[in-house]
């Protein structure tokens, strides 16, 4: 068989099996690579690859596509999308945000308890950053994080997406606001929670997560010029 009619069908197969279009490109760039050497050594060795088998010696084009369909399942992540990506990036969002809640939290305590607003204008911009860094930060590492885990479990890149856009819904109902005291010293205040509707300031910390999965969207979608498959020369190797 014609080397390209090979690579075409494995194509037409991989595409039927849903195999994503990343691992897909790798996974022909790779046998197209394996081909080239093979055809190397057998005409070191002065045949054809032709005469010993041609390309059909990397295997059936519909039996590597069902084996590379299973890859994705191959992680654990890869098992379980849902559980891995859609739940996973709220709730290593949440445990993000609790943690750094309590860091937080311990050094106000060390170094601002004992200031107020009237000694210390400057503690209002800086309570506004930390409201905005509070949400923006762990949802930042959850994004980068789950998109990460998707990328190498090979699923679907639009598992990536939909999680970074359900982090950015999460952020835009989660509410952090630190107080600090205005006249008496370790009277500041923390207020937090999930909001019933978002408010402008909330959709601000939203607008993060959006990004990254935007970023992430047209990294993985963009398009791909095809590796054309021609029978290029292939360096002759010196024999020692």
């Amino acid at each position: 068989m014609d080397c390209h009619l090979w690579f075409q069908q494995l194509r037409d197969a991989l595409r039927k099996q849903r195999v994503p279009k990343r691992y897909a490109n790798r996974l022909i760039d790779e046998l197209w690579f394996h081909y080239l050497e093979m055809k190397e050594r057998d005409e070191m060795n002065g045949f054809s690859i032709e005469d010993n088998g041609g390309v059909e010696r990397l295997g059936s084009p519909e039996t590597l596509a069902i084996q590379a369909a299973q890859v994705p399942r191959a992680t654990w992540a890869g098992r379980h999308p849902w559980l891995a990506f859609i739940i996973g990036a709220p709730a290593i969002t949440l445990g993000l945000t609790i943690g750094l809640l309590f860091v937080i939290f311990n050094i106000l305590t060390l170094f601002v308890e004992v200031i107020t607003l009237a000694s210390a204008p400057w503690l209002e911009p800086l309570m506004m950053v930390l409201n905005f860094v509070q949400v923006v930060v762990p949802a930042t590492i959850a994004c980068f994080l789950v998109c990460r885990l998707v990328s190498r479990s090979v699923r679907s890149p639009w598992w990536g997406v939909v999680s970074c856009g359900v982090v950015a819904v999460l952020c835009s109902m989660m509410h952090v606001h630190w107080a600090p005291a205005a006249t008496i010293p370790g009277t500041g205040m923390l207020s937090i929670g999930i909001l019933a509707w978002p408010t402008p300031t909330t959709l601000l910390h939203a607008t993060v997560p959006l990004v990254i999965g935007v970023v992430f969207a047209i990294k993985n979608f963009s398009p791909r010029k095809p590796q054309s498959h021609k029978s290029a020369p292939v360096a002759v190797r010196a024999a020692a």
